[in-house]
């Protein structure tokens, strides 16, 4: 005999709505976080490049965080010429574990 469900009360799209926001939240303070700890690790001749890093937020889940000052990659990645002084990568990095906890919160 097959088993049957019916579904009665559907509050999915209630649960989903009381979660966006709080998902929203932990996006946004972790780009920001990612903004500031690469500011403070950016190597600093003229402060173009540590004034060049911002922070755009794209939607609900979605962040941005960039680097206006062109040769920015170049200082990332280092060239034939110059060797690598990431700041951006370590920033990622350090805020990974944090945005996890944050995201896992929402669903506890």
């Amino acid at each position: 005999m097959p088993i049957q469900v019916r579904v009665v009360r559907n509050d999915f799209a209630k649960i989903a709505g009381e979660l966006r926001p709080k998902v929203t939240k932990a996006v946004r303070a972790t780009a920001l976080e990612i903004s500031a700890e690469a500011k403070q690790r950016a190597p600093v001749l003229t402060g173009n490049l540590r004034r060049s890093i911002y922070t755009r937020h794209r939607s609900e889940t979605a962040s941005r965080v960039g680097v206006g000052a062109e040769y920015g990659p170049h200082v990332e990645y280092g060239t034939t010429r110059m060797a690598p002084r990431p700041y951006l990568t370590p920033a990622v990095e350090a805020a990974r574990h944090r945005f996890a906890q944050r995201v896992a919160k929402v669903f506890e």
